[in-house]
């Protein structure tokens, strides 16, 4: 039996390079008055499908395939999710983005299940990968091991999703509407490897805690990227954001500072990362750099008298911990009603909740104005004496100010402005 090392190149990019077809392989025959394809705007129309939209052969072959196994055939699904069986709206297939988001809801029989009506015009899209997971599979001493391996990891990443989505549904922690959704917007979920898109803020608390749960039985530690976007974002773009998220939110081994076994090996817990980005406006792969730029420090700012351990570089720290995560979202009873969407004094929490990330956008702006982190932290602390309610929050925010100098205001504010919308906010202001 050869090493996993010897036939590992028979999966890269080369061992499938031969399956591809490009697009100008393909010869048109055409006198030049035929109707074009809706679908890729490229080939020959041939024939209208179920819906009247005129495909060529090679989308129709895509359509006829994806009624099995694309979106249009999960929506046929029923969703068991802990003790109730929940079923999406078929009406979904016209608006998919709109209903992922939870903008569309059923107000029918299955109503009891749904969040609050309410303008969502947002939703998340959610990238994951394993840290270091060649380094994992490729210690395997044959190929038979690599396979245990591979089964092992997509066993339990699987099997931590529905475990965490049953849990969520019977301790009523998330709305079963919007967990429901989470699972109908997953577009791969292989290996170690997620995509996902869903609500804005239930998508990532669900991949959060499923993955958490993986980690427990795996030993392997995950990054996650999720790009808050508008709902009727170019989803390319958006997908390449969260990847460059999740990769930039990557914790290296050594760098991890916490606790060891016996053995000195630190704990694949705490590099365990959630990156976040909320955008009003299309972002790209690029577009993640400039906007990490705009939450650096002024190198001009006056830092030479700091020690190192002392300075303060980014507001935006990415490398956010799982359990930063949970700390955060901990400190406000109104975001934890939001997200459950309880009709009972829903606008109220929303309003209140609203009022609490207000504190966060004024410390934000004064960053964004200023460029000068000392100042920022300072106004923090003035804050925190000023706004009850908010001092645990600024307390939480610096303790995680670490070693390189980074601070995570930018990352939490992200995150509630995330909540917001899926509270149906419009996530208009900065």
């Amino acid at each position: 039996m050869r090493g996993y090392k010897a036939v590992s190149e028979l999966f890269g990019k080369d061992g499938v390079k031969g399956l591809k077809i490009s697009p100008s392989s393909f010869k048109i025959v055409s006198p030049g008055l035929h109707a074009v394809c809706e679908s890729c705007g490229v080939y020959p129309a041939v024939k209208k499908d179920d819906r009247g939209k005129r495909l060529c052969r090679r989308c129709l072959t895509v359509h006829e395939i994806s009624k099995s196994k694309g979106f249009s055939s999960k929506l046929k699904a029923s969703f068991k999710i802990g003790s109730v069986d929940i079923s999406p709206l078929e009406e979904a297939l016209d608006a998919p983005m709109s209903y992922l988001s939870g903008d569309i809801i059923d107000e029918g029989e299955g109503k009891k299940y749904e969040p609050v009506k309410a303008p969502r015009g947002y939703l998340s899209v959610v990238k994951s990968d394993g840290n270091d997971a060649g380094e994992y599979f490729g210690s395997s001493l044959n190929f038979g091991e690599y396979i245990d391996k591979s089964f092992k990891v997509d066993y339990w990443v699987k099997k931590s999703f529905v475990e965490a989505a049953d849990e969520a549904e019977k301790d009523g922690v998330l709305n079963k509407g919007m967990i429901m959704r989470t699972l109908l917007g997953v577009q791969y979920m292989g290996g170690d490897d997620i995509l996902l898109i869903g609500p804005a803020m239930t998508a990532p608390i669900l991949t959060m805690n499923a993955l958490e749960k993986a980690t427990s039985k795996l030993g392997m530690s995950f990054k996650v990227g999720v790009a808050t976007v508008k709902s009727d974002t170019p989803i390319q773009f958006a997908i390449d954001a969260a990847d460059k998220l999740m990769e930039d939110g990557k914790i290296e081994k050594e760098t991890v500072m916490g606790t060891t076994n016996k053995e000195g090996v630190k704990s694949e817990q705490e590099r365990n990362t959630l990156t976040f980005l909320f955008a009003s406006s299309l972002v790209t792969r690029s577009s993640v750099e400039e906007i990490k730029r705009e939450w650096s420090a002024d190198p001009l700012s006056s830092t030479h008298n700091q020690k190192e351990e002392e300075k303060v570089r980014a507001m935006y720290k990415m490398k956010t911990n799982f359990s930063f995560w949970k700390d955060i979202m901990a400190l406000s009873d109104d975001l934890k009603l939001v997200l459950k969407s309880f009709p009972d004094d829903y606008e109220k929490r929303v309003k209140s909740f609203k009022d609490y990330v207000r504190v966060m956008e004024d410390i934000v702006e004064t960053f964004h104005r200023t460029k000068d982190p000392y100042y920022t932290v300072i106004y923090m602390m003035r804050q925190a004496t000023r706004h009850k309610e908010a001092s645990k929050l600024m307390l939480t925010l610096l303790k995680g100010w670490d070693k390189e100098g980074q601070i995570p205001l930018v990352d939490a504010f992200y995150m509630f402005k995330a909540a917001l919308v899926e509270a149906g906010d419009r996530g208009e202001s900065s």
